[in-house]
C-alpha cells in the first residue's frame, strides 16, 4: 500500500479510514490539537444532523423517499386522467359519428362542412367531479 512517514510510524494510508487517519496523524504529529478541534466539530455536526432527523419525524415531514413517492404517485394520476381524458373524446366522436350516420350525414355522402360544432350525445359518465 501507499505508505506515508508520520514520524515517528509509518502509515498505511490505503488501509485506514479517513478518521482513523486523522486520529493516527493527531496523536503523532503537532497537529494533534487542530485535528482536536476538528473531530468536536464533526462531533457537533453529527449531533445536530441527529436532533434535525428527530424533530423532522416527530413534525411528520416527509423524507426524500416520501417526496420522490408523493411525485410518482401524482405523474400516476396525471397519466389515469390524461388516458380518461381521450377515452372520454374518442366515445363523444364516436356518438358524433353515430348521430351523423342517424341524420344521413356521413362524411362520404355529405360534401357541406359544418361551420357550427355538432354537439355530443355522449351520455355523461358517472365520474366523480376531478375539482
Amino acid at each position: 500500500g501507499f505508505l506515508m512517514l508520520v514520524a515517528p510510524y509509518f502509515v498505511d494510508v490505503l488501509q485506514m479510514t479517513p478518521g482513523t487517519f486523522l486520529a493516527t496523524l493527531s496523536a503523532t504529529t503537532s497537529m494533534g490539537t487542530q485535528a482536536d478541534v476538528l473531530f468536536k466539530a464533526l462531533g457537533k455536526i453529527q449531533t445536530s444532523i441527529a436532533s434535525l432527523l428527530e424533530v423532522s419525524a416527530f413534525l411528520h415531514m416527509p423524507t426524500e423517499t416520501d417526496v420522490l413517492m408523493l411525485s410518482s404517485l401524482k405523474q400516476q394520476e396525471r397519466g389515469r386522467q390524461v388516458a380518461e381524458d381521450s377515452t372520454l373524446q374518442a366515445r363523444s366522436r364516436k356518438a358524433d359519428a353515430k348521430w351523423l350516420q342517424k341524420m344521413g350525414l356521413t362524411n362520404s355522402s355529405s360534401p357541406t362542412r359544418f361551420t357550427t360544432p355538432l354537439p355530443s350525445v355522449a351520455e355523461p359518465l358517472n365520474s366523480p367531479d376531478n375539482t
